[in-house]
């Protein structure tokens, strides 16, 4: 969350934006709250300005990663990957870099 508002305030260029387990659409305690700087609100859920890919990995037992589908609220993403870490360390950042569709989206980047 920290990261998409930071690259609307602060534009640089970065060729991949990887978000794991977001809740950047919770309706309510996250979406309603972002904060692009003014007048910008009706660019959420656009990909940042300087973002060339913006992919988006969400475990399908994350109870942070809310909605799971965030591209429906987050048209700007142009990759999502659902995938299963486990039952104990679902959100664990650790896990989300060992899995394979995370690793070929660097790879596919450098």
């Amino acid at each position: 969350m920290v990261a998409y508002e930071a690259l609307w305030h602060q534009p640089t260029e970065l060729d991949l934006f990887i978000t794991l387990g977001s809740p950047l659409g919770l309706p309510g305690a996250v979406y309603d709250r972002l904060s692009l700087g003014e007048g910008n609100d009706a660019r959420k859920g656009e990909r940042p300005p300087g973002v060339r890919r913006w992919v988006n990995v969400a475990d399908i037992g994350d109870i942070v990663a809310i909605p799971r589908d965030l591209p429906t609220c987050f048209p700007g993403i142009d990759a999502h990957h659902e995938v299963s870490l486990g039952l104990v360390a679902s959100h664990k950042a650790t896990r989300y870099l060992g899995v394979p569709e995370v690793a070929a989206e660097v790879a596919a980047c450098v």
